[in-house]
């Protein structure tokens, strides 16, 4: 049997496909499209090798990367030799997110692309001296399905013509910079990764906010700014096409389910789908019929179509036995809450399930957790931990009457 010696990595790199991650279950390799884009015969193509070379198991993640798990050495460079005869267009160099839908979003305030490319473009010669890690987000505004990103860098368009530029976090925690014309906010955002490159490999965005401890917080977003696409929806986009919602349950699919969810989208002539962060799928279709069609015909593969759907309500990490480090399988767990929900407002909080205290996949915002530990589990709502059995009584707990 031929092994494949997989690369050293970093402390903290993010896994590819070139350099995979041992996981609990095997070896984890990620595919970064560049703007999320991939054909239904592409992905389908993916999901076929990860059948043959992993352990059947897909996921997008929380920023809308595809992973593969459960590679092994032997079958790395199967994988990666099935991906390269697929053609597909990897993003490389600099970690840089825009919307799924850029360029292409009515309610978009600006197309983040020309940014995007001038920060990629002038970076090139430095980026090489940046952190694994070291991300910049550029978010056009409309329901980018970015707010929730973490990013060393963050350009944000308020309006057709203007910038804002913030440091280190999501769109409510990042530290104002400044707001700028689109050539300026480019300069500020090329000059501050200037910095933390010269830095060193372990330096971040947050070691930059001492010089900005004084000046104030991002501006809040404007009415329409917040807006999200939710499983289910489907709106009409610039160039005449149609785009479908759907999401995955904690981000997880089968091979088999994506190989027949693909040959059904194929078939309605859908060309193309967008890797969308929050672990959502976009269909692009060529009209509101053909999106209708696709989502009807998703509901059968258990993926998540309603906007009420529990199960968006629960964010959860891979969890045991799928990550070495987990306690809690947490999957399951899932599972078992949301069939006790017949919508989402019979769970209403956001609930984080984390196989151990790494806490992987936290969201933003208020939430529980549920946190796996050796033999046990603890309940924790804003850092105060709470009995193991807080949970089945926030099932089963009926609400107060209000006194007339």
């Amino acid at each position: 049997m031929t092994t494949t010696i997989i690369p050293h990595r970093q402390r903290g790199e993010c896994p590819s496909l070139s350099k995979p991650m041992p996981t609990g279950d095997g070896l984890l390799a990620r595919i970064n499209p560049i703007n999320g884009a991939i054909a239904p015969a592409d992905l389908s193509g993916v999901a076929q090798a990860a059948r043959r070379c992993g352990n059947g198991l897909l996921e997008i993640t929380l920023r809308g990367s595809l992973q593969i798990r459960g590679l092994r050495d032997e079958t790395v460079s199967d994988m990666n030799a099935a991906v390269e005869a697929l053609g597909l267009l990897i993003r490389t160099g600099l970690p840089l997110d825009i919307a799924p839908l850029a360029g292409l979003c009515e309610q978009e305030h600006a197309d983040p692309h020309p940014l995007a490319a001038a920060i990629q473009n002038q970076t090139a010669p430095f980026a090489p001296e940046l952190g694994p890690k070291v991300s910049v987000v550029v978010d056009g505004g409309g329901p980018s399905m970015l707010a929730g990103v973490k990013a060393d860098i963050r350009l944000t368009a308020l309006d057709a013509k203007t910038w804002q530029v913030a440091l280190a976090g999501d769109a409510q925690t990042a530290r104002f910079v400044g707001v700028y014309d689109a050539e300026h906010a480019i300069q500020s955002a090329v000059a501050l990764l200037h910095t933390i490159a010269g830095g060193g490999r372990k330096t971040r965005g947050r070691d930059l906010l001492p010089t900005y401890d004084t000046v104030q917080a991002p501006a809040q977003p404007q009415e329409g700014d917040t807006a999200q696409l939710h499983p289910g929806d489907i709106l009409p986009l610039t160039d005449g096409r149609v785009a479908a919602v759907i999401a995955l349950p904690f981000g997880t699919v089968t091979a088999e389910a994506l190989i027949g969810l693909c040959g059904e989208w194929q078939a309605l002539g859908i060309g193309e789908l967008r890797l969308s962060p929050n672990r959502l799928l976009i269909l692009l279709c060529a009209d509101a019929s053909i999106a209708e069609k696709a989502i009807n015909l998703s509901t059968s593969f258990d993926v998540i179509t309603r906007p009420d759907d529990p199960r968006l309500r629960i964010v959860a990490c891979a969890g045991a036995p799928a990550c070495a480090s987990g306690y809690l399988n947490t999957h399951a767990l899932g599972a078992e809450l949301a069939a006790k929900c017949a919508n989402e407002e019979d769970l209403p909080f956001l609930l984080h399930l984390s196989g151990c205290e790494k806490e992987c996949a936290r969201p933003s915002g208020t939430f529980i957790s549920v946190i796996g530990v050796p033999g046990s589990r603890k309940i924790v709502a804003n850092g105060i931990v709470l009995p193991p059995d807080f949970s089945d009584r926030l099932m089963t707990q009926k609400p107060m009457q209000r006194a007339s």
